[in-house]
């Protein structure tokens, strides 16, 4: 029996991603495949994992036609145990505005379809276990945000994903399910609130103040949070849970006010 795990981890270069990949790396016998299009972020993940030589890097951009092959050529018919899409882009939007949406739907829904597509022969090898598919998207694709309509609904986009490939590949021993997080302390966030203080006049850490009374715990997660959820679902302690969207999200959704 093949004691090692070999899971793929996009978008590893940084946020929930690189938690991804440095909680994977604490388990015994696992190997990680790390994919992201910056050179930099991958170096700097890599160096926060205890063994670095049970680790490669990819270096693509999933939201271009060659990722297909360049993933191709590099898994080979090696076999995976499971995928983490965790890349993505989170950019303001208007209804208007077609290359907003063109970009969001891009790299956070056809770059993780890429990423499926190419995965899916490799995860489908006999075995007696379960492998996982695990899409990161959002508490936006349910709750409706003045400004991001593009970025929710590519969001959305993954989530009925999600439950279509569940349902198609449930029966070759694959389960598939989302997690959506809510505000998230990642570089992401640092953006999406840097922008937010140039426009609206207001210090980062009043917005950041804000974000937290949104939810009743009063605070916003941190990325090892959705790992640790990540590293359950990819454990093998459950064969049950499949074509779920799980939300990880402080309550945000109880509260009046929402996101």
């Amino acid at each position: 029996m093949n004691l090692v795990k070999k899971f793929v981890i996009s978008g590893a270069g940084s946020g929930i991603g690189r938690a991804v990949a440095v909680q994977l790396s604490k388990v015994s016998f696992s190997r990680l495949i790390l994919i992201d299009r910056d050179q930099q972020g991958l170096d700097e993940t890599l160096a926060q994992l205890p063994d670095s030589d049970r680790a490669e890097l990819i270096v693509t951009d999933l939201t271009e036609n060659d990722a297909r092959s360049i993933l191709s050529m590099a898994l080979g018919t090696t076999p995976i145990d499971g995928v983490v899409a965790a890349a993505g882009i989170q950019v303001p939007s208007t209804i208007e505005d077609d290359n907003a949406w063109t970009n969001l739907f891009d790299g956070n829904f056809h770059a993780t379809r890429r990423l499926v597509e190419v995965c899916l022969p490799n995860l489908s090898h006999p075995c007696a276990s379960y492998r996982n598919i695990i899409l990161i998207s959002s508490a936006m694709a349910k709750y409706g945000v003045p400004g991001f309509g593009a970025y929710s609904a590519s969001k959305a986009a993954l989530e009925s994903l999600t439950r279509s490939l569940a349902a198609e590949y449930g029966k070759r021993n694959i389960l598939v399910n989302a997690i959506a997080p809510g505000w998230v302390n990642t570089p992401m966030l640092s953006v999406v609130l840097r922008r937010r203080s140039r426009l609206e006049r207001v210090s980062e850490q009043d917005l950041l103040d804000g974000l937290k009374k949104m939810a009743p715990t009063l605070r916003i997660s941190e990325a090892g949070e959705i790992a640790a959820l990540v590293a359950f679902l990819l454990s093998g302690q459950q064969q049950s849970i499949n074509g779920q969207v799980i939300q990880i999200d402080n309550g945000i959704g109880l509260m009046p006010q929402g996101l």
